[in-house]
């Protein structure tokens, strides 16, 4: 029966891939321990191979219909964490299984098997993110909240706009009052011409979530579709994993005033602008 099974797998894909050449074939299907997160309608997909990984990590999103405080997890081929800013063609051609279907597995929290472990030994305490998650969102305390800048002033990169020292004493201040986040400025490329200003650039970000997460908390904020994608460069010179924590992104790419820079934009983004000026005190 398994034999047969496999063979019938192999000759859906040679079926597949006959009529949809531009495609891959992707079966979806939800982690086995899953209590949260709703069964998908369909496990079937056909996706193009330019598409990103982090970009069908937010197709999922949008087809489970998650809020941007909950987390969604991929575990391709029942082994690999790969890399969110890798292609789907990439991803298929390292991790397809002798079927031809490449496979993926979801879940409300991250799923990383031990090495020398069965599938079905996995377990990890889940990851509790913080909903107020952005500084201005921030109850506790309104000595926080960050004064709205001049329109004139939001086109200039926020290290134009306030000195290395004053920037230095921003980040002990906040970090005195909230050391289980991290302060996190995103700005738009200069470049780009797409994508629309965000309404702030600081952000208080939890420890523990990822840069794929914060990627989709960002589509999120930008009101972007499910077809418009969304690059994030770290620190002006990193396209960073999108499994990484973003407790590990701060602790390797963060400024020497403290904050961690994060520039967005429509396209993939390979080099830096140029230095800005320092500006006065």
């Amino acid at each position: 029966m398994q034999v047969l099974a496999g063979k019938t797998r192999k000759d859906e894909v040679c079926s597949i891939r006959s009529k949809f050449p531009n495609k891959l074939p992707v079966i979806v299907e939800r982690y086995i321990r899953e209590q949260t997160l709703p069964l998908l309608d369909k496990s079937k997909f056909l996706v193009p191979f330019e598409l990103t990984l982090g970009q069908f990590l937010c197709l999922l999103r949008n087809k489970i219909a998650l809020d941007s405080t909950q987390a969604l997890f991929l575990l391709v081929a029942e082994k690999s964490m790969s890399c969110m800013s890798s292609s789907m063609g990439e991803v298929y051609s390292r991790h397809r299984d002798t079927d031809g279907f490449l496979y993926i597995t979801y879940a409300s929290q991250e799923i990383l098997p031990p090495e020398g472990t069965s599938p079905s030994a996995w377990a990890r305490p889940p990851h509790r993110l913080h909903h107020s998650w952005s500084l201005q969102a921030t109850p506790s305390n309104k000595q926080t909240n960050m004064a709205p800048f001049e329109k004139s002033m939001e086109m200039m990169p926020f290290k134009q706009r306030k000195c290395l020292e004053t920037r230095k004493d921003e980040v002990c201040s906040i970090r005195s009052k909230f050391p289980n986040k991290l302060p996190v400025i995103v700005e738009r490329y200069i470049r780009e011409q797409t994508l629309p200003l965000l309404d702030k650039s600081k952000f208080l970000v939890p420890f523990e979530l990822t840069l794929g997460q914060f990627l989709c908390l960002l589509r999120n904020k930008i009101a972007l579709d499910s077809t418009q994608a969304l690059f994030l460069l770290v620190a002006e010179k990193s396209m960073s994993c999108m499994s990484s924590s973003m407790g590990e992104v701060y602790s390797r790419h963060r400024d020497t005033d403290g904050f961690l820079y994060i520039t967005y934009a429509s396209q993939e983004m390979f080099g830096a602008p140029q230095p800005a000026a320092r500006p006065p005190c």
